[in-house]
């Protein structure tokens, strides 16, 4: 357990922070808190390492050790190893999102506070010029989007349900990172074993908004209000995270189930941001394709056969 007096803001301030959530096996009843340089770990033989004393839950670690001021800092195995490893490139991308995470439930829970009450919104929708096809589309289309806007509460508050269960799966998978199987005893790895129910959780929030959702006609640039580009950002760094722990599944060190949610995560947030712009009654931006090539290709349609 984490002490109670620590302050949540300097916790969060640490790169590459990860959370051990272990249940002590031993007759204390406790599970310190340890600090492995910029790594932030649960431990159940943890020792204070000014003293080599038994480590006292009333005692408070300070948020800096000096053990990684040349460059190294220590995994949950114990073995130090370089920052600009491979281990922490990942763990910082990880870290990286969750952070973003943070920022989008504060949009969130402003969005919340401010959405006015009983009164409907519409999303808007641009009055480019369509075939009768994209007319039906775009009829088919605005009857998905009211019934999203129209619980648009309801969908808000399913997301910042999310959010947080997330956030917490994101310091487990930070947990499973710090811990290589190839240098870590068995016990460790047991410890850390990321539970593959969170990716069906992760794909039965997807399966239920997709149904609600207008069909995607076209591509869509990161857009649709502010919580909702800012899901399209956390969407990009989820991306980065997961080339990141790609690079550790090469090496062969990693719970494959870690790399299976970061891939399923960033389809949830993509499918959150579009979510959330309904939420926000604002409209998805298309992507347009450049003006020359349009004009290039119709160029060349109008050309005789025998000149090409």
């Amino acid at each position: 357990h984490t002490h109670s007096s620590m302050k949540s803001s300097s916790f969060h301030t640490k790169t590459f922070s990860t959370l051990f959530k272990l249940r002590n096996t031993s007759r204390s009843g406790g599970v310190p808190l340890m600090r492995h340089s910029n790594l932030c770990i649960l431990h159940p033989f943890a020792e204070s390492r000014a003293t080599r004393q038994p480590f006292s839950t009333e005692t408070h670690p300070k948020i800096y050790t000096k053990t990684g001021d040349k460059g190294t800092s220590s995994l949950f195995s114990g073995e130090r190893t370089s920052k600009s490893s491979t281990y922490f490139a990942a763990l910082g991308d990880v870290d990286e999102l969750n952070g973003m995470l943070g920022v989008v439930r504060e949009y969130a829970e402003q969005l919340r506070s401010t959405m006015a009450r009983g009164e409907e919104s519409a999303v808007r929708h641009s009055n480019e010029q369509r075939t009768a096809d994209e007319e039906d589309h775009a009829k088919e289309d605005a009857a998905k989007d009211r019934d999203v806007t129209q619980n648009a509460k309801v969908h808000l508050d399913a997301i910042l349900a999310h959010l947080p269960q997330i956030q917490s799966r994101l310091l487990d998978c930070g947990s499973s990172l710090a811990t290589p199987p190839s240098s870590s005893p068995e016990s460790y790895l047991a410890l850390v074993k990321f539970a593959p129910e969170h990716i069906s959780q992760l794909e039965e929030w997807i399966d239920a908004w997709e149904e609600k959702l207008p069909a995607l006609r076209r591509f869509i640039l990161p857009s649709g209000g502010v919580t909702a580009s800012h899901l399209h950002v956390a969407r990009s760094i989820a991306r980065r995270a997961e080339r990141s722990i790609v690079a550790l599944r090469e090496t062969g060190d990693l719970d494959e189930d870690v790399m299976r949610y970061m891939n399923r995560l960033s389809d949830y947030l993509f499918v959150a941001a579009r979510v959330m712009a309904r939420c926000e009654a604002k409209e998805e931006v298309s992507y347009k394709k450049q003006r020359e090539r349009k004009n290039r290709r119709r160029r060349l349609d109008e050309q005789p056969k025998s000149a090409l």
